[in-house]
C-alpha cells in the first residue's frame, strides 16, 4: 500500500517491516508467485520519493519480473482523500516500466 512505516501505522494500524518480510519470504523462501499492488492515495503515498523507494525495494528484493499493479484510489468508508488522478497512476506505471519492470498494470481507471 505504501513504502512508509508512518503510513502503515496511521492508516492500517500495522507496521511496514512485517509486510516486507512476508513478501520476501513468500517469494524467496517458498518460491511462490507474488504480485504487488500499490493503491495511490493523494497526499498519503503518492510522493515520488516514496514511489521510488518502493520500486527500488521490489527490484532488489523481489525482482523486476514481479508484476506491479498501480491503482487509483476513490473515497470510500469515511476516508476523504480526493480520488487519484489518472495521470498520477499512468505516470507511476511509466516510471516502473522505465526502471525495467516487465509486468506493470494500471487499475481503477
Amino acid at each position: 500500500k505504501a513504502f512508509s512505516d508512518d503510513f502503515y501505522a496511521r492508516l492500517c494500524g500495522a507496521r511496514l517491516a512485517p509486510v516486507l518480510d512476508s513478501c520476501r519470504a513468500f517469494k524467496r523462501t517458498f518460491g511462490k508467485h507474488l504480485e504487488i499492488t500499490n493503491l495511490l492515495i493523494p497526499g498519503h503515498n503518492d510522493q515520488p520519493e516514496m514511489i521510488g523507494a518502493l520500486l527500488d525495494w521490489v527490484a532488489a528484493e523481489l525482482g523486476r519480473d514481479t508484476p506491479l499493479h498501480v491503482s487509483a484510489y476513490f473515497p470510500r468508508g469515511g476516508f476523504t482523500a480526493p480520488p487519484t488522478p489518472a495521470a498520477t497512476v499512468c505516470r507511476t506505471a511509466d516510471l516502473a516500466r522505465r526502471q525495467g519492470f516487465e509486468h506493470v498494470y494500471t487499475g481503477n481507471l
